[in-house]
């Protein structure tokens, strides 16, 4: 039988493919982006790789459908990741800083 992506079924508001980081290597500052099919509840944080807290980019906020993108500044060298929440399911990409 077919393979379905199991985002596909589970929430077909968020295509996860749409979640990007650029550019990954990051310079000073990285773009988030993503896109919702319908309103979601959004929440966006950025972590460093011991998991402490670096940047909230989105607060669980009611977001329309549409593209949004965001500048997340990176300042120290590293390896971070992006937690995107959307309507509770989560999704991660990871950031380098050289």
């Amino acid at each position: 039988g077919a393979a379905l992506s199991s985002a596909s079924i589970v929430n077909p508001s968020f295509d996860e493919q749409s979640f990007t980081v650029f550019p990954n290597p990051v310079n000073n500052q990285a773009t988030v982006s993503y896109h919702i099919a319908q309103d979601s509840k959004v929440g966006m944080k950025i972590y460093d790789v011991v998991g402490r807290e670096v940047t909230s980019v989105v607060d669980n906020t009611n977001q329309e459908p549409g593209d949004y993108s965001y500048l997340v500044p990176v300042s120290a060298p590293g390896i971070y990741f992006a937690r995107l929440s959307i309507n509770n399911q989560i999704f991660v990409k990871r950031i380098v800083k050289l």
